[in-house]
C-alpha cells in the first residue's frame, strides 16, 4: 500500500486476492465456480423485468426454490444472499420500535402501519429471524479481532472479502498476514478462518464503542454451497453492467445493506440517481443528490482530506487507523452510488483518487454502466446472476427492487416516529369480548373520567386523590385518567354476568391437569393438549392452533393456507391433525377443534370454518381478569395480581423459525400483550407502593421488565421501588443510566420523552442527583 499518492494500481492486483493459493475448496479458500444455468427451453418464456412501481408478493417457482424453508411470500430480496439484508433491517427495527416503546405513553398502544409498511415488516421479521444473530456475530467477530490485534500491536489486515458458510467465517485478505488464535491461516496466509461457534471472548476484547474498521463490506450474493461473499468496497471503484434493471437492483441493495449493516453505521452515502426510496431510513447520512458535480467535489475533499490525515498518522490505511483509534477525530468512510453513467469530471477524479490511493480514501464508488473503463467490474444478468471477470468469480447475486426499497423504508419511517393510539375494540363471540378492548382495558362507554361527577355510583380501581399516587409513584395525571377510570356499579354486575366462568378457568389453568387443551402466549409459545401429540412437529401444529384460537370467527380453509402458505388439501390434512392433539370434551365428547361445518362461527360467517371450542389461552385469561379488575374498584387490584401471575416472559417469544408471518397482517397481539402487561404492572405498583406493600410492588415491576423490557415507564416503576427500599443510590444511578442516557441504537441519547421529563419533574430528587 503506498505511503503517498502514487500511480494508479494495475486493476487486475486486487481482484486477485479473492482467490488466494495453496488453499482448498469452499472455506478453504478457493474462489466457487457455478456451471452456468442451461438457457431457457423454447417452450418457457424469459420472465419480463418486474414492474418497480408496485410489488409482487407472489415469487414464481425460481423464488420459491431459493429459500424452501421460508414462506413464498417472503420478498425474494430477503432470502439467500438477501439474509444479512433482512438481519440488518430487524435489527434497525428493533432499535427504533424500542424506542417507540420508551414514549408510549401508559393506556395506548403503539400506531398500526399501513398496509405496504405490514408487509414489509412481515418478510424482515420472517426471513431476518435467523440471519439477524449472524449479523450481530459477524460485527462482534470482527470489531472484536480488531481490537486484539490493535493491543497487541499486530498488523490489521487488508480485508478484500468476507466468505460466511454454515460452518464457518472466512476472511479473504488482499496481502498476506498471519492470523491470532483463535482464528487459523491458509498456507499462504491469504485466508483466516473461524469456526462459527467460536467464544467471542477468545477472538478479543469486548470492544464496546469501537468502530468496525471495514464499514464499506456489503453482501455481493451467494454460492452453489450456500456461503454468502461480502465484498469490501472501501478502496474500491466499482462499475455494474450487464442488465440495466438488475444492476439496478444490486446497487440498490448495496445502498440497503450499507444503510443498516451494524458495521456500516456511521457510512455517508450518497446516491445520486438512484435508490432515492431509501433517503427516509436515515436522513442523517443518506443523502440523494441533483448536482452531481458538487455531490462528487464533496466527497473528493473528503478522500483528500482523509489520505492527508493518514500522512500525519502514518497508518498505512484508514482500516488500520479505525482500529488504532489514536486520532482525536474518528475516521469518516463513504459510499458514492450513481444508477447511470455520468459525464462529470468530478466524478473522474473521484473514481482515480479512490483507485490510486487504495484503502487511505475511506471511500468507493458504485457505478452502473453498459461497459466498465476503470476499476473493478461486476457483472449480473437478467436471473440476477453476478460474475466478477477478474477472478472468475460467479454467485446468485443480490437485488433489491424499487418497491421493496420504498416498503422497506416506509417501515422503518413509520417506527422513527412515536405515534401511539387507543387499543382497538376486541372482537368476538363471547359476552366478555363486547366489553373490552384488545389490551383487555374496559371500552370507552364504559368509562367515566375520574374528576367527573357521577350520577349513579361509581369508583376506581385507584380510588384515592391523584396527589397522592403522585407522592409515592412515578406516575401523571394522564396516566390515571387513561389508566384507572371510575366505573360504575351497573358495569361492575355487567361484566361480572358476561364472565361467570374466569375463576373457574383461572383456577383450571394453575392446575397440573390439563382437561383442555392450553395454549401460552404471555412468554414463550407452548401448547399442551389431551390427544395425540405430534410428535417433532409440535411448534407448527402450536402456531397452527395459535392462529385459529386467535381468530374471533374462526377460519377458513382459504385463510388458513394462506396464512401458512400451504395448498387447501395440505391445510386440510394439518389442520385434522391439530383436531387430533387437542381431543375432545370428555364430558360430552365434543372435539375441541370442531369439523368445520359445526363450527359456532360457521352460521355466522355462513361458511365452514375452523374455530377452537373452550380452550385455555393465558392472553384470553389476562384481558379477562384486567376488564373485571378494573370494574371492580379497589377489590379490582387482586385480579391484576393474579393476571400478571400468568406471565411468563416476553409474549410471543421463541417462535418457529420461518412462521409466524399471519401476526403481521393485522391487529398486533405481541406489542398489545407488551403494552397490557405494562400498563397493568404499573397500576398494581402505584397501589401498593401507596399502601407500602414494596415487595409486591417490586414483584410486579420485574414482572414487566421482563416482559417488556423497553418500556420505560417499567424502569421509572423500578427506580420508585428502589427508592422505596431505601436503595436511593441505585435509583439515581437508574434514571441517570438507563432513563436520561438511554441509547437504544448504540449512538448518542435521545431526547427524553414528554411523559418521563413530567415524572421526574414530580421527583425532583432523583432527577437532581442524576444529572
Amino acid at each position: 500500500m503506498p505511503d503517498d499518492f502514487g500511480p494508479e494500481p494495475v486493476p487486475d492486483s486486487v481482484p486477485e486476492v479473492l482467490a488466494p493459493t495453496g488453499v482448498t475448496a469452499g472455506s478453504e479458500g478457493a474462489v466457487p465456480e457455478s456451471p452456468a444455468p442451461p438457457p431457457p427451453s423454447p417452450q418457457t418464456t424469459t420472465p419480463a423485468p418486474a414492474d418497480h412501481g408496485e410489488l409482487d408478493t407472489v415469487p414464481n417457482e425460481t423464488d420459491q426454490a431459493d429459500d424452501s424453508c421460508l414462506p413464498g411470500w417472503v420478498w425474494p430480496s430477503m432470502t439467500c444472499g438477501g439474509a444479512l439484508l433482512a438481519g440488518g433491517l430487524l435489527l434497525v427495527l428493533r432499535q427504533r420500535r424500542s424506542t417507540q416503546h420508551r414514549s408510549r405513553r401508559p393506556g395506548l398502544v403503539l400506531a398500526m402501519p399501513t398496509t405496504i409498511a405490514r408487509e414489509a415488516e412481515r418478510s424482515i421479521a420472517t426471513a431476518g429471524a435467523e440471519p439477524v444473530d449472524l449479523i450481530v456475530l459477524v460485527d462482534q467477530v470482527l470489531r472484536r479481532t480488531a481490537a486484539h490485534l490493535s493491543v497487541a500491536n499486530e498488523q490489521i489486515p487488508g480485508i478484500a472479502a468476507i466468505e460466511i458458510t454454515p460452518a464457518d467465517i472466512a476472511l479473504h485478505l488482499r496481502t498476506p498476514a498471519v492470523a491470532p488464535q483463535p482464528w487459523t491461516t491458509s498456507e499462504d496466509s491469504l485466508l483466516w478462518i473461524l469456526d462459527r461457534s467460536t467464544d467471542l471472548d477468545s477472538v478479543g476484547p469486548d470492544p464496546l464503542d469501537d468502530p468496525c474498521p471495514w464499514p464499506l463490506l456489503v453482501t455481493i450474493g451467494t454460492d452453489a454451497d450456500e456461503g454468502i461473499w461480502l465484498l469490501n468496497l472501501e478502496g474500491q471503484a466499482v462499475t455494474v453492467t450487464g442488465d440495466p434493471q438488475k444492476g439496478q437492483d444490486f446497487a440498490r441493495y448495496v445502498a440497503a445493506e450499507i444503510a443498516c449493516n451494524p458495521w456500516s453505521r456511521h457510512t455517508a452515502l450518497d446516491l445520486l440517481g438512484i435508490a432515492g426510496e431509501l433517503a427516509p431510513i436515515n436522513p442523517e447520512r443518506i443523502s440523494c443528490h441533483d448536482d452531481y458535480a458538487r455531490a462528487a467535489a464533496e466527497a473528493v475533499a473528503t478522500a483528500v482530506n482523509t489520505a492527508t490525515r493518514l500522512e500525519t498518522t502514518g497508518d498505512c490505511d484508514a482500516s488500520a487507523a479505525r482500529a488504532a483509534g489514536t486520532d482525536p477525530d474518528a475516521w469518516p468512510s463513504r459510499l458514492v452510488i450513481v444508477g447511470g453513467p455520468a459525464d462529470v469530471d468530478e466524478l473522474d477524479q473521484f473514481a482515480g483518487l479512490v483507485e490510486s490511493q487504495r484503502g487511505r480514501t475511506g471511500s468507493s464508488l458504485v457505478v452502473t454502466a453498459e461497459r466498465a473503463d476503470q476499476g473493478m467490474e461486476v457483472v449480473v444478468d437478467a436471473f440476477g446472476r453476478l460474475t466478477v471477470p477478474a477472478v472468475n468469480l460467479r454467485l446468485d447475486g443480490v437485488g433489491l427492487t424499487a418497491a421493496e426499497a420504498g416498503g422497506c423504508a416506509t417501515l422503518l419511517t413509520h417506527v422513527e416516529v412515536t405515534i401511539d393510539e387507543p387499543a382497538p375494540e376486541l372482537e368476538g363471540e363471547d359476552p366478555w369480548a363486547d366489553l373490552m378492548t384488545t389490551t383487555g382495558a374496559l371500552r370507552d362507554e364504559h368509562r367515566i373520567e375520574r374528576s367527573a361527577v357521577a350520577i349513579e355510583p361509581a369508583e376506581s380501581i385507584l380510588p384515592e386523590p391523584d396527589e397522592t399516587y403522585w407522592s409515592t409513584a412515578t406516575t401523571t395525571e394522564d396516566d390515571l385518567s387513561r389508566l384507572a377510570p371510575k366505573v360504575s356499579l351497573r358495569t361492575r354486575d355487567q361484566v361480572a354476568d358476561a364472565d361467570p366462568g374466569l375463576d373457574a378457568d383461572l383456577e383450571e389453568w394453575n392446575s397440573e391437569a390439563v382437561l383442555r387443551p392450553r395454549l401460552t402466549l404471555l412468554g414463550p409459545v407452548s401448547a399442551r393438549a389431551v390427544g395425540t401429540s405430534p410428535a417433532k412437529r409440535r411448534p407448527f401444529y402450536s402456531e397452527m392452533f395459535a392462529y385459529i384460537a386467535t381468530r374471533p370467527y374462526g377460519a377458513t380453509t382459504d385463510e388458513v393456507a394462506e396464512a401458512f402458505d400451504i395448498t387447501p388439501a395440505r391445510t386440510r390434512t394439518d389442520v385434522g391433525r391439530l383436531r387430533d392433539w387437542l381431543g375432545s370434551d370428555p364430558s360430552t365428547g365434543a372435539k375441541y377443534l370442531p369439523d368445520a361445518r359445526e363450527a359456532p362461527a360457521a352460521a355466522y360467517r355462513g361458511i365452514g370454518v375452523y374455530q377452537v371450542a373452550d380452550a385455555l389461552i393465558d392472553l384470553e385469561l389476562f384481558r379477562r381478569l384486567r376488564t373485571r379488575g378494573e370494574s371492580r374498584g379497589p377489590d379490582g387490584v387482586d385480579d391484576l395480581v393474579r393476571a400478571l401471575g400468568l406471565v411468563t416472559g416476553k409474549p410471543f417469544d421463541q417462535l418457529r423459525a420461518g412462521g409466524w408471518g399471519w401476526m403481521y397482517g393485522g391487529v398486533r397481539l405481541d406489542q398489545h400483550a407488551v403494552c397490557a402487561i405494562a400498563d397493568v404492572a404499573h397500576m398494581v405498583v402505584i397501589e401498593m407502593l401507596t399502601r407500602g406493600d414494596i415487595k409486591s410492588a417490586r414483584t410486579a415491576v420485574m414482572t414487566a421488565l421482563m416482559a417488556a423490557p423497553d418500556e420505560e415507564m417499567s424502569r421509572l416503576d423500578l427506580a420508585a421501588v428502589l427508592e422505596a427500599e431505601g436503595h436511593t443510590d441505585e435509583a439515581v444511578r437508574l434514571v441517570r443510566e438507563q432513563i436520561c442516557n438511554r441509547s437504544d441504537d448504540g449512538d448518542a441519547p435521545t431526547d427524553m420523552p414528554a411523559r418521563t421529563a413530567a415524572v421526574l419533574q414530580d421527583h425532583p430528587a432523583l432527577l437532581r442527583r442524576a444529572i
